[in-house]
């Protein structure tokens, strides 16, 4: 049996020809793949994402709008992907989707696979989040600390990392990227000079530094930053302390008791 040909309607806004049989298939894989997007986001709740409890919902789970705004899309695309109208969504929409939704490595794949793109090559980078190192993060409650991709990208972060480096969230997406902020001379907290970095040509394994915050309300914090590596993925994780007695340690214990603490997390 033959079939015919027909328009598919590409994301880059030009027509063309498939044959027939082919359309229903990819119809079918974007109506599971919308139908898989709503079930995950419906399985959510406003807190364990980071968001502010809200009143009683009349369904479950999290809002359209609060998943377009964890993964940085816009809200008229994410209704488009749900009911399976959007074609072909990129590998950078579906890696921010999977971080937005909690996804699993197992169930990352997934999505990559229902939305036609190759999975992410696992042996070249490891940035999938995974539930521990999230909670690792969230428990260090006295601490900032964040976790950052292998670009220098944060994709997790505490609530007093917020209170002491600000939210990355208030920033456009290139100007929350680690190196573009320092090399780039866009205001940072920490007090140094990136440019004075690059000219040392120093080469080693950054795993520790002494560094001072300068915080709008405290002044001047001498911290002590440490970075840990992750098991299994190049993921690291920042964690900010002050050495016991100190003044800085009291104002961090001032932060956070005067704040209203709760966790955070990037798309």
């Amino acid at each position: 049996m033959g079939y015919g040909l027909g328009l598919c309607r590409m994301a880059s806004g030009g027509d063309v020809a498939v044959p027939q049989r082919s359309i229903e298939i990819m119809t079918a894989s974007f109506s599971e793949f919308g139908a898989t997007l709503r079930s995950w986001r419906d399985r959510l709740t406003p807190e364990e994402v980071g968001l502010p409890p809200s009143a009683p919902r009349r369904a479950p789970g999290l809002r359209r709008q609060e998943v377009a705004q964890l993964a940085g899309v816009s809200l008229d695309y994410l209704v488009q992907l749900e009911q399976g109208r959007a074609i072909v969504p990129s590998p950078q929409v579906l890696t921010a989707l999977a971080r937005a939704l909690r996804l699993t490595e197992t169930e990352r794949d997934h999505l990559f696979r229902l939305a036609g793109q190759p999975v992410p090559d696992e042996s070249r980078i490891h940035d999938t989040l995974p539930g521990s190192v999230r909670r690792l993060v969230e428990q260090l409650s006295a601490s900032p600390a964040a976790v950052y991709d292998v670009r220098r990208n944060p994709i997790a972060w505490n609530a007093m990392w917020v209170a002491v480096m600000g939210d990355p969230l208030d920033r456009p997406e290139r100007e929350r990227n680690m190196a573009w902020r320092y090399f780039t001379g866009l205001p940072v907290r920490v007090v140094r000079s990136a440019c004075r970095l690059w000219e040392a040509r120093r080469v080693g394994v950054y795993d520790q530094e002494r560094k001072i915050i300068d915080h709008p309300e405290l002044g001047l914090l001498h911290l002590d930053c440490d970075i840990l590596t992750t098991h299994r993925n190049d993921l690291r994780v920042v964690v900010y302390t002050a050495a016991p007695g100190t003044e800085s340690a009291r104002q961090l214990d001032m932060l956070r008791a005067a704040s209203s603490l709760q966790p955070n997390t990037a798309s």
